[in-house]
């Protein structure tokens, strides 16, 4: 619990610093529109394929991405495979 508050208190901090007065709430809000998103198929050989994709960062993201000094460099498609047990 303390961990997060003090997340939230340096991402409110930061984003202050910048003259930005969003309060958390706003933030949460429009971050949780840029996702990541796994899907997972089996081929006909039985191997399971995970294939994660990000979607684009909109302009609001990225403001607040920059504001708080988090890089923004997540490949927008990986995949992974394994076989079935």
């Amino acid at each position: 619990m303390f961990l997060a508050y003090s997340l939230l208190a340096s991402i409110e901090y930061r984003m202050a610093q910048t003259g930005d007065s969003r309060s958390w709430q706003t933030i949460r809000e429009q971050l949780a529109t840029h996702r990541r998103n796994t899907m997972i198929m089996t081929d006909d050989e039985g191997k399971i394929h995970h294939i994660r994709q990000t979607g684009v960062p909109e302009p609001v993201h990225l403001d607040i991405y920059r504001k708080i000094d988090v890089t923004y460099r997540m490949k927008r498609f990986k995949e992974t495979g394994a076989k079935r047990l």
